[in-house]
């Protein structure tokens, strides 16, 4: 989009991208932007619909950790790890309470299921989760299930966050070693007061995680 709009014949208009959205200025003074005739909401999908009376016309961020942001998106696209395995006792990685563990599944739910004949089966009855809503409603249940209902997981900048209004310890591990759930969802960790802060998942527009720098290495230091 910046180079489209950098590259268009006839006006002068210069873009760039600045605290995740776009900034458009103009040397000629005055100006507005607004969706063409016969599309749809355009400009303002980007941001920019509006006008500027000082020559700069600042965006609004294109990007941002929402209930609706697809675990696809997290880490530059690159999502978050579950796992295929199956059964009832499936999970993904665990949560500590106070010395207590917690383990959770965001991944499909399994029960068992019995016919009309009595034939029983395990069968997925709820597929993985797929965006941020899913996870912090299944990582709250399992929670509350397990009689924490005072520790919470929400939404913390562009990453996740755990509070126990008790503040007891918490911690939060891979289910195995071979596992990068936690870590994919930045909440790999622990914290002494009770309030467990994640990291960054989604980073802004026209950059990466330095997590993902060196092949996933990031860096050292």
């Amino acid at each position: 989009m910046v180079d489209a709009i950098n590259e268009a014949e006839d006006v002068d208009i210069t873009a760039s991208i600045s605290d995740g959205g776009l900034v458009l200025s103009s040397g000629s003074g005055d100006f507005s932007v607004a969706t063409a005739q016969g599309s749809t909401g355009v400009a303002e999908d980007l941001g920019i619909a509006g006008s500027s009376s000082s020559g700069t016309l600042a965006g609004s961020s294109l990007s941002g950790l929402s209930n609706a942001t697809l675990l696809t998106q997290f880490n530059d696209g690159n999502g978050v790890f579950i796992g295929s395995d199956t059964g009832i006792d499936r999970f993904d990685f665990v949560i500590n309470v106070g010395g207590t563990d917690v383990n959770i599944n965001i991944g499909a739910v399994f029960e068992e299921v019995t016919d009309d004949e009595g034939n029983t089966s395990i069968e997925e009855v709820t597929p993985a989760a797929t965006n941020t809503q899913d996870v912090l409603e299944r990582v709250n249940q399992q929670l509350s299930d397990a009689g924490f209902s005072e520790v919470t997981a929400s939404i913390s900048g562009q990453g996740f966050q755990l509070v126990d209004s008790s503040s007891r310890e918490l911690t939060v591990s891979e289910r195995t070693t071979n596992s990068t759930t936690a870590a994919d969802l930045g909440l790999l960790g622990s914290d002494v007061s009770g309030t467990l802060t994640g990291s960054r998942v989604i980073a802004g527009v026209g950059t990466v995680l330095l997590s993902n720098l060196n092949g996933g290495q990031g860096l050292s230091g």
